[in-house]
């Protein structure tokens, strides 16, 4: 004989029928449940897990599922909560947490003509995993439990813990209903490799910091100073030599050595000291913090220079008149792949460099024996659904409105021959830019380099009705749509958009670099990407020059006809939250 209470909860969940009996009706296929597995870096502290059910009936009203944390449990800081899915408004959702290690939850209609369709996946619950501050790197573990049962009229016929008892009691569902073992698949929760604050010290010995390398490369477009030497580092010292130089120090490309991924959707904020001992800014070497991909799919940088001499203000590089090393800072996200599909840079580390660039003649910027002081490299990792205050600068929909960007063909040979030129808008359905000839011979390559390059731009001034102007102390978010016609087999070219301020005094970029697999450039209708930026708090005021730049370079294939078209772009802009720590200041 039931209890009344009992009998009430059943005759709710539509276990009994009209008469008070035990519902006899067959139960319903088993099916699967699904927990996602969320990254989270060290110092957040919760992730978001969502469940899921599918390969069951149409007309499922309830079920009941016990999570066990398999692993980490020392990891929790708390016990797992749940919120039911929006979308199941009908339901009714129970649920406990046992200890922090189990959670347990049922979802059930208030009667038997409530129902929703498991034959294909529902997120029926979104977890809340809470993760201690201080947890280091691991796994926390989750994995479906229990047992349970559906049926497909009267819903619930069995609710089952983990042994297959009855949670009600033994007397209350008969074993011959009794619920029976689900399929599952496994969730968890990573805790990122970064730790909060990571610094690397380039003074602590006369020698790079172990993982990191120092590189020099032949001048580019200058024969004359071929096999002359650029640049010198030892330390933290890196020396101008001679004109026309690129020099770096970056992370050995190795599994042991490179910076790990803060993880999908997530930021790499670094912050780079630098000192100077010059104390004109014309006399610097132009700067470039790069992050990107160890396949080169995606790459961002940005550049702090002083290309003119007679521009006194504003000032972006370092000066030996300063207090102290100024602080050079760089954000870089790691693409989405459930957002964007796009491969993430998580499986293999990111590349992290500091870049000297100095491309010219004498009478441009850098000084032959101008030295940076590389004294240390701060990173973090930045959660983009932290950031507090956005707003949307700017929306444009380049299908059928080029909002006035201007088209530039650029031809290295300064010939009449086309390069890369922009199309006009109209059957193209956005900012379309299609290399319509072989590549042009760049005559002062020794190598016989060929490459072509276009370029879109608009400055977003107030005298263009759109401005996008600097503001101190924001972190900018850029998404926007490549789509391309280039077929399976052939890479499409690379896109790059860059965001300059002042008379180059700082540029921002970020580029999609095509790869003979494709994965990560665009196809057919396209892929959305995402940017971040952060300019220096002294170009607050002044207006962004956007660029859409296609370029390709390649010594032999002449592949024509393939285009690269910008659909769509949004800015938004944020406050400038839970910046990095800055390194230690070391000796001259």
């Amino acid at each position: 004989m039931m209890r009344p209470k009992a009998e009430k909860l059943l005759r709710m969940l539509g276990v009994l029928g009209a008469c008070g009996c035990l519902s006899t009706m067959a139960a319903a296929q088993a099916p699967t449940f699904r927990l996602d597995t969320a990254t989270i870096t060290q110092g957040q502290t919760s992730a978001q897990v969502g469940l899921y059910i599918s390969g069951g009936v149409a007309n499922t009203a309830a079920f009941n599922v016990t999570i066990d944390v398999t692993s980490g449990a020392d990891k929790l800081n708390g016990n797992i909560t749940g919120v039911k899915d929006p979308a199941l408004t009908n339901f009714t959702y129970v649920q406990n947490s046992i200890g922090g290690t189990q959670y347990r939850a049922v979802l059930y209609a208030p009667n038997s003509s409530t129902t929703f369709n498991t034959t294909n996946e529902v997120k029926v619950a979104t977890l809340t995993i809470p993760v201690s501050s201080t947890a280091t790197p691991g796994t926390i573990g989750l994995t479906i439990a229990n047992k349970f049962d559906s049926d497909a009229v009267t819903g619930l016929t069995g609710l089952g813990d983990s042994a297959g008892n009855s949670i009600h009691g033994p007397n209350e569902i008969p074993s011959s209903n009794g619920a029976r073992q689900i399929n599952a698949t496994n969730g968890g929760v990573t805790v990122n490799a970064i730790n909060p604050g990571t610094t690397i010290e380039f003074c602590s010995s006369n020698s790079i910091p172990n993982g990191w390398e120092f590189a020099q490369v032949l001048p580019i477009g200058d024969p004359d100073h071929l096999g002359s030497s650029q640049m010198a580092g030892m330390g933290h010292h890196l020396t101008l030599l001679a004109k026309n130089a690129f020099g770096f120090v970056q992370t050995i490309d190795s599994d042991a050595t490179v910076i790990p991924s803060p993880g999908d959707g997530q930021i790499l904020r670094s912050t780079f000291a630098v000192a100077s001992n010059q104390s004109s800014a014309f006399n610097n070497v132009p700067i470039r913090l790069r992050a990107g991909a160890r396949d080169a799919s995606f790459t961002q940088t940005h550049t702090f220079q002083e290309g003119n001499s007679g521009n006194t203000a504003p000032i972006t590089v370092p000066l030996s008149t300063d207090a102290g090393p100024r602080n050079l800072e760089l954000v870089y996200y790691c693409p989405d792949t459930l957002t964007n599909n796009i491969p993430t840079a998580s499986s293999n580390g990111i590349i992290l460099a500091f870049d000297l660039l100095q491309f010219g003649d004498v009478g441009t910027s850098g000084a032959v024996g101008a030295r940076y002081d590389l004294k240390s490299i701060n990173y973090t990792a930045l959660n983009p659904n932290t950031l507090t205050n956005e707003d949307e600068i700017l929306s444009l929909n380049f299908v059928g409105n080029a909002h006035n960007f201007t088209p530039i063909d650029f031809k290295p040979d300064n010939s009449a021959i086309t390069g890369i030129f922009p199309s006009n808008l109209g059957t193209t359905g956005g900012l379309t830019i299609n290399n319509a000839t072989a590549p042009v011979g760049d005559l002062a390559q020794p190598s016989g380099l060929k490459f072509s390059f276009g370029i879109w731009e608009k400055t977003f001034n107030q005298a263009s009705g759109e401005p996008w102007e600097v503001a101190a102390d924001k972190l900018y978010k850029v998404t926007f749509t490549l789509a391309s016609n280039a077929p399976g087999g052939t890479p499409s070219h690379t896109a790059r958009l860059r965001f300059t301020v002042g008379d180059n005094d700082f540029v921002g970029d970020a580029s999609v670099n095509a790869l003979q697999d494709q994965t990560f450039d665009p196809r057919g209708s396209g892929k959305t990407y995402t940017a971040f930026v952060k300019f220096p708090n002294a170009l607050a005021g002044l207006p962004v020059k956007l660029s859409y730049d296609v370029f390709w370079v390649n010594p032999g294939v002449t592949n024509t006809g393939i285009t690269l078209t910008l659909t769509e772009l949004h800015v938004f802009s944020y406050d400038n939250a839970n910046a990095p720590l800055t390194g230690p200041d070391c000796p001259n």
